[in-house]
């Protein structure tokens, strides 16, 4: 049986890595595949986890045989609500730096991987009321794992 990795097991890992971690303004809610629930709705610090995808790592050796490495993709949305652009940029940004500090500690995420990496960027600020902004970025997250049959 081949030995192919578990998605669910590897965002779950990275849930529990970053409900234990420290966060300078503490814990955000941390959810996996939130769609915006009215609960969900209502918080102000928010880090959601979702699978993208995979890919053939781009090292593979025609000699590989029953060994091969994929690249799982996992993004990570990290939005923050405050009143005032300014503000929810910095807690934003500050947000983003815990995530990134508490991840890199596991850099196997609980053996779920072999190792990972962080990908892409995407952040962006908008009104959300009267003086009020929601302030977000979207991070790709890049985990290798070995694959065997």
């Amino acid at each position: 049986m081949a030995d192919f990795p578990n998605f669910e097991n590897t965002k779950q890992a990275i849930k529990d890595l970053l409900d234990a971690g420290t966060w300078r303004d503490g814990v955000p809610f941390i959810g996996i595949d939130v769609i915006q629930e009215p609960e969900e709705a209502t918080k102000d610090r928010l880090v959601n986890i979702e699978w993208e995808g995979f890919t053939p790592s781009p090292v593979q050796h025609i000699s590989a045989g029953r060994d091969d490495r994929i690249q799982i993709s996992y993004g990570l949305d990290i939005l923050q609500h405050a009143t005032g652009r300014e503000i929810a940029v910095k807690l934003r940004d500050r947000m983003l730096e815990d995530a990134i500090l508490i991840l890199m500690a596991d850099r196997q995420l609980n053996a779920t991987v072999a190792n990972w990496a962080l990908g892409d960027a995407i952040n962006e600020t908008i009104p959300s009321g009267a003086n009020a902004f929601l302030s977000g970025v979207r991070v790709e997250l890049v985990a290798e794992r070995l694959v065997r049959l």
